[in-house]
């Protein structure tokens, strides 16, 4: 028997070509799935490709299958040929519904297996809040939050809004392409609970557990510092109203650090008493409540006087 001839007789067979996985009719929650299947032990070295079918009729390849060399009979036809299986690497799949068939080739012509049926359907997840963490403190007032919504959840059409705890107006939110989102809040120097909430068409999950975190006031730029008539020292600048003024000694030949002093009006002046001649290395931070009895600092400023 020639080649050719053998050839025909593998395909004058009917030999057994189908997918087994998924099932047809199937709904997944896992948008990552495998196709397999099985095929003739005949034709265990041909190699399987796996296509979607698009609404425009169009077929897209979405993977080769691997085929297992251990044939097994046919639960379908036990006193037929025996049969080897195929699988594909896990596909990744948009929510919805697909339209799929598998193909192997033999002599330049495609054998299909009928086109199967099968659902993505996810659920809504809770977005989870990774930044900021907790108790973190943040130098800038436009404020970076993101997190990621639950693996197995759906995020096609998702929006994910922020709130400050309590709040019923969103401060900031997302429509993400993927399960990771984030969005710019601006908040103003001090203490913020905030958590998300995930929203799709008419329904929405609950909302996160709150996160606590902090938001410092602007660094000082520039300290005035000017030597009056009794040999006091008197520093002054701007500054965020509200906030409160710290100057520390960082090194220098004596004397104490000025008073504490608020801000007012955007300005802040305080005076130094008795300081000896000579030169001092200096650090200005500004300092708000964190509502708990402590201080939120912003980033030092450090600067130099010489007496």
């Amino acid at each position: 028997m020639t080649n050719d001839e053998q050839l025909q007789s593998v395909l004058d067979a009917e030999l057994s070509f189908r997918i087994t996985k998924p099932k047809s009719g199937e709904v997944s929650d896992s948008d990552l799935n495998n196709v397999g299947g099985v095929i003739s032990a005949l034709l265990s070295l041909a190699i399987v490709f796996v296509f979607r079918r698009e609404d425009n009729g169009e077929n897209t390849l979405l993977g080769t299958a691997t085929t297992t060399l251990i044939p097994f009979p046919d639960p379908l036809d036990p006193e037929g040929g025996k049969i080897v299986a195929w699988t594909t690497p896990n596909l990744f799949w948009r929510e919805g519904s697909h339209q799929i068939f598998a193909q192997y080739v033999v002599g330049g012509i495609g054998y299909n297996t009928s086109l199967q049926t099968f659902t993505v359907s996810q659920p809504l997840g809770l977005p989870v809040i990774a930044n900021p963490g907790p108790k973190q403190i943040v130098h800038n007032r436009s404020v970076l939050v993101s997190g990621r919504l639950p693996e197995n959840s759906t995020f096609i059409g998702v929006t994910v809004k922020v709130f400050l705890d309590q709040g019923q107006q969103p401060i900031g939110e997302d429509t993400p392409s993927t399960r990771s989102w984030k969005t710019s809040v601006d908040l103003a120097p001090g203490a913020h609970s905030i958590v998300a909430q995930s929203f799709k068409g008419g329904a929405s999950t609950g909302r996160t557990a709150p996160v606590l975190f902090y938001v410092a006031p602007s660094a000082l730029t520039k300290v005035a510092v000017d030597l009056a008539d009794d040999k006091s020292v008197r520093f002054s600048g701007d500054g965020d109203d509200g906030s409160t003024v710290r100057l520390s000694i960082v090194s220098g030949p004596g004397g104490v650090a000025p008073p504490d002093v608020q801000v007012n009006n955007g300005r802040w002046e305080t005076t130094a008493k008795n300081w000896p001649l000579g030169s001092y290395r200096m650090k200005a931070v500004q300092m708000i409540s964190n509502s708990a009895g402590g201080w939120i600092d912003s980033m030092p400023h450090n600067f130099e006087v010489d007496l």
